[in-house]
């Protein structure tokens, strides 16, 4: 294939890259800021660094010495920007979920895991920031504003007024979704291998018994199981007479969501982490 030059390269990332260099120019250097991470911030995260990631791949910047790095730290914030939106989610759905009572404390274990997540969305961004400036790219000081991605949620909802559905499976559906939630319950034990092991060990839990491959298995599985119950008995007679449905309903949507994140730090860690192609390169990126 023709060889693109250097220059016309660089100029089409520069503006390709332009709005998500501003965003991590706010996000490294504003420590409260990253501390309180927001859906409106994450969703252009997540967009911006997506469209640059498909441009960078589709020159093949990923084998390239020169831009595979600058492409690596791209995807690192939008993977990280996934996985904390998806955390997020869980934070602000998770009075609705019902859940039962467990021995840990899970709004505290999410608080955590959001932590972390933005402390390394905050280190890939002063990484792209870095390798923008190495690359020679334009850096615009102009970051916008921390009010820009307020978001400001009242309480309360609206009132449920919808008429209730009439359907003859509903209960049928719930039978069987209660027999398939236990059974991928089962399946999902080897989950508890990486809450047994120590961090420094990890890397011994790929790829058996943890691999993307199997994870992204049982998150397609809870998704269905998640689709049927908004298909066939969510907003239901069934369901507004037994109140332990939504609870069921909860706890397959946190669950699904949960295996989410878990497959997203799978393939992090398959594709960008144990990958010979990154190499040593990617230990001198600043997202340790």
């Amino acid at each position: 294939m023709e060889m693109i030059s250097e220059k016309v390269f660089k100029d089409l990332v520069a503006t390709r890259a332009s709005s998500l260099l501003e965003l991590s120019h706010l996000l490294s250097r504003d420590t409260v800021f990253h501390r309180v991470l927001t859906r409106p911030l994450l969703s252009d995260l997540l967009s911006q660094s997506t469209q640059l990631e498909e441009l960078l791949d589709a020159y093949s910047a990923q084998n390239n010495q020169r831009w595979f790095r600058f492409r690596a730290v791209t995807a690192a914030i939008k993977l990280f920007a996934n996985v904390s939106y998806l955390l997020l989610h869980i934070k602000h759905v998770l009075p609705s979920y019902h859940l039962l009572p467990i021995e840990h404390d899970f709004v505290a274990a999410t608080n955590r895991a959001l932590a972390f997540t933005s402390d390394v969305l905050s280190a890939a961004a002063a990484g792209l920031w870095d390798q923008g400036s190495k690359l020679g790219l334009p850096l615009s000081q102009h970051e916008g504003r921390q009010s820009d991605y307020t978001e400001e949620l009242p309480a309360g909802e609206l009132p449920r007024d919808r008429a209730r559905r009439k359907t003859e499976s509903a209960s049928t559906t719930v039978t069987q979704m209660a027999t398939a939630f236990l059974n991928l319950a089962a399946q999902s034990d080897a989950l508890h291998t990486a809450a047994r092991t120590s961090p420094e060990e990890y890397a011994t839990c790929f790829p058996d018994p943890i691999s993307e491959e199997r994870l992204r298995h049982l998150q397609n599985r809870f998704h269905s199981l998640q689709a049927l119950y908004d298909t066939h008995v969510a907003n239901t007679e069934v369901e507004s007479i037994d109140v332990e449905l939504p609870v069921l309903r909860g706890h397959i949507s946190v669950v699904f969501h949960l295996i989410q994140t878990a497959t997203e730090f799978a393939h992090y860690y398959e594709r960008h982490i144990s990958s010979e192609t990154l190499g040593a390169g990617w230990q001198a990126m600043p997202l340790s």
